[in-house]
């Protein structure tokens, strides 16, 4: 029971994977709710309707990862609905991989706003679905496509070929993306120059020095870079970089 939860609460995180019938009462019961977290709740989504009760009025923040999500329709009308969304996390989520309207609603709907997506864990996730973060994203500040083993990036090229776009992006994270080729890696990292954030591990063919060297030298306020397994990599640049300014290097060989 939501027996803690109020008018006041603004943001619940579901730990529980057997929390079957909370949707609807939080609705009820949190309308000013703004972040909700439900990843790997699977009872809560035995029956997907029941995501068309998630709480709307205020809602911002949205995990749905992990989930055995399969009716594509269903997902496409619990989000749409929610109008304020600028979180939305889809990590694991199987449907996404094989409705490619899934991705093109969100970011028609949520593109002028949409400043997080979450689509890692889908190894089967074609490239082309990407396309609509490019045409609809003008201000997202984190992608995740980790995992994301079909994809090459090259649906995204306008995207990370536009300043007015690229420029608000400070997270990016390409784990074992292992397909992107090395002309379009460098693509990415010479553009987004407010990058705080980039995970590149598992890239073993892609990354060498000339990637990094092009991320010390793009990307001034770097704070954290994923490098493990990229074997070509001999750490000069980021070693000389990480000498003036705080910074966290994870790249175990």
């Amino acid at each position: 029971m939501l027996t803690s939860c109020c008018d006041h609460c603004f943001r619940i995180d579901f730990c529980s994977s057997k929390f079957s019938s909370g949707l609807k009462e939080l609705a009820d019961m949190c309308p000013n709710i703004k972040k909700l977290d439900i990843s790997s709740c699977y009872d809560l989504v035995k029956d997907n309707n029941n995501l068309l009760n998630i709480p709307s009025k205020l809602l911002t923040e949205l995990n749905l990862s992990g989930l055995p999500l399969m009716s594509s329709a269903i997902v496409k009308q619990a989000l749409t609905r929610l109008q304020s969304l600028t979180v939305i996390g889809l990590s694991g989520v199987p449907c996404i991989a094989t409705d490619k309207f899934i991705i093109e609603e969100i970011c028609d709907e949520f593109g002028h706003q949409l400043k997080a997506l979450d689509l890692s864990m889908n190894p089967s996730l074609p490239d082309t679905f990407l396309r609509p973060i490019a045409h609809h994203c003008a201000c997202l500040e984190k992608l995740n496509l980790s995992f994301c083993s079909s994809i090459t990036l090259e649906s995204l090229r306008r995207f990370f070929e536009d300043d007015s776009k690229v420029q608000h992006l400070s997270y990016l994270a390409l784990m074992q993306v292992k397909h992107v080729a090395f002309e379009m890696l460098e693509l990415c990292v010479s553009k987004c120059y407010n990058l705080q954030s980039i995970y590149l591990d598992g890239l073993i063919e892609q990354v060498d020095d000339r990637i990094v060297e092009c991320i010390a030298n793009t990307c001034p306020k770097l704070a954290r870079v994923g490098l493990k397994g990229c074997t070509k990599v001999f750490l000069f640049y980021m070693c000389s970089r990480s000498s003036y300014e705080p910074f966290s290097l994870n790249a175990m060989f």
